[in-house]
């Protein structure tokens, strides 16, 4: 890498490491309901629908629950949320990780290419099904810093229901190769799944002829409160995504965060309110003081009291392994 682009990385990542800090004093600390001028990452919901019904899911668990309509992001609502936040210090990061699959919205890899282009990190998470050679093409070359396969089993047991896992090994193994073939430092590829420990993650790095850059396994979600697994603790933890992250599904309405995924609480809706004022606006300030009062009225769908974040505390490390994670992409 160039010394000026490394330079740059390097401080894009001092950056990130000053805005989580900042958050994590004002949530945990200072009790303060104030944020920066913008969030450090938006999740976004390139589509709404999944083509697989996994069991640990919304998606298939919470039909009763989870009916909000299903829809693809717009492109043009796309390139008004790029105007907004282009040639901004702050490092606001793009992550395709919301909803459903986003390769399912044809204009994905646009999206990905026009971020990339008014230099924003852009991160996609995906259950990996419809990963072709053309779409492998479009990702090596788009920009994209990070992508995320999601392979998830959960005690050994396959849990993705409509999905052919060794096909889907074998497709991600071809990218690895291809990007490596091609001395392409990016997109970082990184596989996650759930409830793996010890040995089970050297047998999921077994299944790949060509090792990722990186194995993540993560605690089971109850997606505040959508469906019943797995059993609430009884211990209380601030939650620091609403300083951290904000969250728009496809039609540009911006929810509490990345788990709300009934939409239980809006903050607002883009375009019509710019992102700053939803970010900072009396909505998102009100659920903030909330959580750190541990009051639960200010959502009419209660969603948080139900969040396995709050009530199954995630260990602090667990923050700083994200942050050293998206650290590490920055160089990439």
């Amino acid at each position: 890498m160039p010394y000026y682009k490394m330079k740059t990385a390097k401080l894009r990542a001092l950056r990130q490491l000053f805005y989580f800090m900042q958050a994590a004093v004002r949530s945990c600390i200072l009790k303060k309901e104030t944020v920066h001028a913008y969030p450090l990452s938006i999740s976004v919901e390139a589509a709404s629908s999944c083509n697989l019904r996994c069991r640990y899911c919304y998606q298939a668990s919470a039909k009763d629950k989870f009916d909000r309509g299903g829809g693809n992001m717009d492109f043009g609502l796309f390139e008004e949320l790029i105007k907004e936040i282009s040639g901004k210090p702050y490092p606001v990061n793009i992550n395709f990780d919301l909803g459903g699959e986003p390769f399912l919205n044809d204009r994905l890899m646009d999206m990905v290419e026009l971020a990339s282009a008014h230099k924003r990190f852009t991160n996609i998470s995906t259950n990996g099904t419809m990963l072709t050679d053309e779409i492998i093409d479009r990702i090596l070359d788009s920009g994209l810093n990070k992508i995320g396969f999601s392979i998830d089993f959960l005690r050994g047991e396959n849990m993705r229901d409509g999905s052919d896992i060794r096909e889907v090994v074998s497709n991600i193994d071809k990218m690895i190769y291809r990007r490596n073939m091609s001395k392409k430092s990016k997109p970082r590829i990184i596989i996650r799944s759930l409830d793996l420990k010890g040995v089970l993650v050297k047998s999921l790095i077994g299944l790949f002829e060509n090792r990722p850059d990186a194995v993540f396994f993560n605690p089971p979600t109850n997606w505040a409160g959508l469906i019943d697994f797995p059993r609430l603790g009884e211990a209380y933890n601030i939650c620091m995504l609403p300083w951290l992250e904000m969250a728009m599904l496809h039609n540009g309405e911006c929810i509490l965060c990345c788990n709300d995924m009934q939409g239980a609480f809006m903050a607002g809706k883009f375009p019509d309110q710019n992102l700053q004022d939803i970010w900072q606006g009396n909505k998102l300030k009100t659920a903030r003081r909330a959580i750190m009062d541990k009051d639960s009225s200010f959502s009419e769908g209660q969603n948080c009291p139900r969040c396995t974040r709050l009530k199954n505390p995630i260990p602090f490390k667990n923050y700083l392994r994200y942050l050293y994670e998206e650290a590490r992409s920055s160089f990439a």
